[in-house]
């Protein structure tokens, strides 16, 4: 049993890497390289999206009965040179902010169509932080094994 949790937790923790640099890269690109990376996805009634820009990922679900938007499949877009744009409104009131971490649930309407709007905004050193953890724990029992191994 111990030798599948190893490997069990040996799998996750390349897992965990492999996000650990994805993260990094994103988090790169948006804060020094000013690109904005967005993935979406939207039905007839769910907008689904997933952005990278300006150090932060945001996530953003929208509903409507009436949606404004044409259904698509998951579509990457790519901007470059994005100094400034912010694809949330820092102005709004939220009902959770603090350290970079916001979570956002408002209803309105756009051309009278009723919506509900979720927004989830992560801080990418957050990210990265937390995909870090495993490898390191990986590392540190590595180094232990073999230094008790002498």
């Amino acid at each position: 049993m111990h030798l599948v949790f190893r490997h069990l937790f040996t799998f996750f923790s390349a897992a965990s890497l492999l996000l650990c640099v994805a993260a990094c890269v994103l988090w790169l690109r948006s804060s020094f390289y000013h690109y904005d990376d967005t993935l979406s996805h939207a039905t007839s009634e769910v907008y689904i999206e997933a952005e990278s820009v300006g150090g932060k990922l945001y996530f953003r679900r929208t509903w409507s009965s009436a949606s404004w938007w044409d259904a698509e499949q998951w579509t990457y877009t790519l901007e470059e040179d994005v100094v400034s744009y912010i694809p949330f409104n820092p102005a709004m009131p939220v009902q959770f902010d603090m350290l970079g971490f916001v979570i956002d649930h408002s209803r309105g309407k756009v051309d009278a169509s009723p919506y509900v709007q979720t927004w989830i905004i992560v801080p990418s050193w957050a990210v990265v932080l937390i995909t870090a953890v495993m490898p390191a724990v990986w590392l540190i029992r590595l180094v232990r094994r073999r230094h008790r191994a002498k």
